[in-house]
């Protein structure tokens, strides 16, 4: 072999290190950039999805505390107009075993049962005698009434005089100074907890510092007050409860909060919402705990890069070594050039493989989402006596709709394929806005009275103000502003005369004329407890009825010709 041989030979190694280093770089910072992307993104679900979590269970509980809210509510009017009517002492009483029990099998077991002082006396709707030293007078359920003057509020945990157990009272003072309760045990709340946080531990707080109830967990007891003073202020455990109520009550006007503390030397995140003013919902999952199967996944594509690097690494060597040897420089950059494509052909597939991962995990997600929100939504639709089937039935009609004006090409600067997916989504939450409604105006069997009425149109508004909440710090603005359209505007008439805003004919956005349609035909064509399902052709009449007036007539014509058609079905 000549000089200029050698020189060659040496020349052709130093470039195929070069494209050996050069290639496993961009591999390494590739790998680096795709897995980075995707951990960062999975830690912002994780920790969305943690916040709407705590939000949604806040609203679940938050809607159990009005239930009790209500009965006393209920029933403290009706004992003031016994009373007015000067009705006996054991009249009344009679009254509250019977509504004690009837509480108890309609609306939950956990409502023990009403009891008060009226008139000098102690009455008991579970037909308890107290003790000849009770005084009614020092109970917490008494005096708490007293400080509210007239209004039901909610009681602080205290020690039951007749079972022992920590419970929690609703309390509301009379007109004459008399006091009704409410005794409400703690079972299902410490149920509650035990469902929001699987990972960590939950509980729930009020503005005091006590735990009002908790999951079992180490770290706190019920009746625990985390406020309370501590003689040695430097101790662990007031380290702990420091910064955990640091990050309860530090809250920046934010209804749903999530922080990441360290609790006990270890990395935490805290998720709390608000609830009835002076309580929070609080759930503390450690970090390791929250990403662990992240991390886990992590790994593993990691370590299966690194090993695929070292087999191309190892036979690429190998392969130079043994055809330096032989001194075939030509087969060596032929070799090199085919296990340099087999080795970005490998790269591709890795890529490819960690894109696919990444998009099934964020489809997975979404799908939880979209069936945490029908739940929710069948939840809030089966208060007002609806069934389920209504949120189906509407997001069928909705999109039956949309589907005609995008395949006849009708509205094309307002309709696509996004379009259609949105709303078919958002128009299962349009009645969302009811879970701020009370049970004693959406269950009402007769006609509402005007103040009523008033109240019961203000789910729209409660309803946007919700998807703000839910929604406000999402990047995806069109999902945003097309479910806040169908929450706050689907009752809205042609003419200007519905509501909130009076908005008329096109003013009205596209997508809340539709779901205008699709909800009134449902609500008629359906069974409800006020009234039967009336005949197709009956509401087909009554529809037209409404049209230029109530309706769109361009998008009812169409949804009525589209109802026409469909005789196999039951639309």
């Amino acid at each position: 072999m000549n000089l200029k041989s050698v020189r060659h030979s040496k020349s052709g190694y130093r470039f195929f290190l070069f494209t050996i280093f050069v290639t496993i770089g961009a591999l390494v910072g590739s790998v680096y950039f795709t897995f980075a992307s995707f951990y960062k993104i999975a830690k912002t679900d994780a920790i969305s999805i943690g916040e709407k979590a705590i939000y949604e269970s806040t609203e679940k509980l938050n809607n159990f505390l009005l239930n009790g809210l209500d009965v006393l509510t209920v029933t403290s009017e009706t004992v003031e107009y016994m009373m007015r009517k000067n009705e006996s002492v054991s009249e009344i009483e009679r009254y509250l075993v019977y509504e004690s029990e009837l509480y108890k099998k309609s609306v939950s077991g956990t409502f023990t049962g009403i009891y008060g002082y009226l008139d000098d006396n102690y009455i008991d709707g579970t037909n308890w005698e107290p003790d000849a030293d009770y005084d009614p007078k020092t109970r917490n359920w008494y005096t708490g009434a007293m400080l509210t003057l007239g209004k039901a509020t909610i009681i602080p945990p205290y020690i039951d005089a007749q079972t022992g157990k920590i419970i929690i009272s609703v309390a509301k003072m009379l007109y004459d100074w008399s006091v009704l309760a409410l005794d409400i045990q703690l079972d299902e709340l410490i149920d509650y907890m035990r469902n929001i946080n699987s990972d960590g531990y939950s509980f729930i707080i009020d503005r005091s510092g006590m735990i009002v109830a908790c999951s079992p967990n180490k770290k706190i007891k019920l009746g625990e007050n985390l406020l309370e003073e501590r003689k040695d202020l430097t101790s662990p455990k007031n380290a702990f409860a420091k910064n955990l109520v640091r990050a309860i009550f530090v809250r920046n006007d934010q209804p749903t909060k999530s922080d990441s503390l360290v609790l006990d030397g270890e990395k935490c995140f805290v998720f709390s919402q608000q609830v009835q003013n002076d309580w929070f919902v609080v759930a503390v999952v450690s970090e390791s705990d929250l990403f662990a199967k992240i991390r886990l996944n992590l790994i593993r594509n990691i370590g299966l890069s690194i090993l695929i690097l070292l087999v191309v690494c190892y036979f690429c060597t190998t392969s130079l070594v043994h055809r330096r040897k032989a001194n075939k420089n030509a087969e060596i950059a032929e070799a090199t050039a085919a296990e340099l494509r087999s080795f970005q052909e490998s790269l591709n597939d890795t890529i490819e493989e960690q894109k696919l991962l990444i998009k099934n995990q964020t489809k997975e997600l979404l799908t939880f989402q979209s069936n945490v929100i029908e739940g929710v939504a069948q939840l809030i639709e089966s208060r007002d006596g609806s069934t389920g089937e209504h949120v189906k039935n509407t997001k069928k009609y909705v999109l039956m709709i949309a589907n005609h004006l995008y395949e006849n090409h009708l509205y094309p600067e307002l309709i696509n394929e996004r379009f259609i997916e949105m709303i078919g989504n958002a128009a299962i939450l349009h009645d969302v806005g009811k879970i701020h409604i009370e049970d004693r105006i959406l269950r009402k069997q007769g006609k509402l009275s005007d103040e009523e009425y008033e109240i019961m149109k203000t789910h729209s508004i409660k309803g946007g103000d919700i998807i703000d909440k839910i929604f406000g710090s999402s990047n995806d603005e069109y999902l945003v502003r097309i479910t806040h359209e169908i929450l706050k505007h689907h009752h809205e008439r042609w003419d200007g005369t519905g509501y909130p805003s009076k908005l008329s004919g096109t003013d009205i956005p596209l997508s809340s004329r539709i779901m205008a349609i699709a909800d009134v035909y449902d609500a008629l064509i359906s069974e409800r407890a006020y009234k039967e399902a009336y005949p197709k052709d009956k509401v087909i009449r009554i529809m037209n009825e409404g049209k230029g007036t109530q309706f769109d007539p361009h998008l009812l014509e169409i949804f009525l010709d589209i109802i026409m058609e469909n005789t196999e079905t039951t639309i």
